[in-house]
């Protein structure tokens, strides 16, 4: 069995590890991971720059595909270039192509004055406006803000399952309960922690993480 596992912003092959670890646990042989760094999810270029690099390099599909956080972002763009998995988990999210959605994850992970929420946003649209505007305009036209993101991310065709904690402020819960309830005939499962972080659900819930996995994948 294959997975493709998509981390958070940020995370590096260390970080990844124990999930490796975890699905070779369970009988997956083949594990991919995927790193990056948050400039390439902000920049519209760093979206051309995701289908590119993996236009030829990844298979095209996978039993399951784990994205972490900001890892629904990228699995949107491969998605563009027609890698799937029927079995999608997104863990500590999904998150949005949005400024409000950016912002708050920067404002909460960094633990800035949430006063600054206003500008970081303000910044972040004039930032994707300014690069749809003056380059390659044909190539990031809609690109950030694709009115197909919703459906991309949550295809009726396929399975999901949504781990989550009550208390991560990263995680923009009602948008996503929102967009679950718009969604008809969705194959859904969520698992909803109380004590745990932010895409630390394996380190404070291992066991009921490990069983909730098992069950979806089996």
């Amino acid at each position: 069995m294959s997975v493709l596992l998509l981390g958070w912003f940020n995370a590096n092959k260390l970080h990844m590890d124990k999930y490796v670890k975890l699905y070779k646990n369970l009988g997956f042989q083949n594990v991919k991971t995927v790193t990056y760094p948050i400039s390439q999810i902000m920049s519209n270029f760093g979206w051309l720059d995701i289908r590119k690099k993996n236009q030829n390099k990844l298979d095209k599909k996978f039993d399951v595909i784990h994205c972490f956080s900001g890892g629904s972002l990228y699995y949107y763009n491969l998605k563009k270039i027609n890698v799937y998995s029927e079995k999608i988990i997104y863990d500590s999210g999904p998150m949005f192509p949005t400024a409000d959605c950016v912002s708050n994850y920067i404002i909460n992970y960094y633990e800035f004055n949430n006063n600054k929420k206003f500008l970081i946003s303000n910044s972040i649209d004039y930032f994707w406006d300014i690069e749809k505007k003056y380059f390659l305009k044909d190539q990031l036209k809609n690109l950030t803000h694709d009115d197909d993101y919703n459906d991309i991310i949550f295809d009726n065709k396929f399975k999901y399952l949504l781990i989550n904690d009550l208390n991560d402020k990263i995680v923009l819960h009602k948008e996503i309960n929102n967009l679950i309830e718009n969604k008809k005939n969705l194959d859904l499962t969520q698992s909803i922690f109380e004590n745990s972080i932010h895409v630390q659900h394996l380190r404070y819930n291992e066991e009921e993480y490990k069983s909730v996995l098992s069950s979806f994948i089996s």
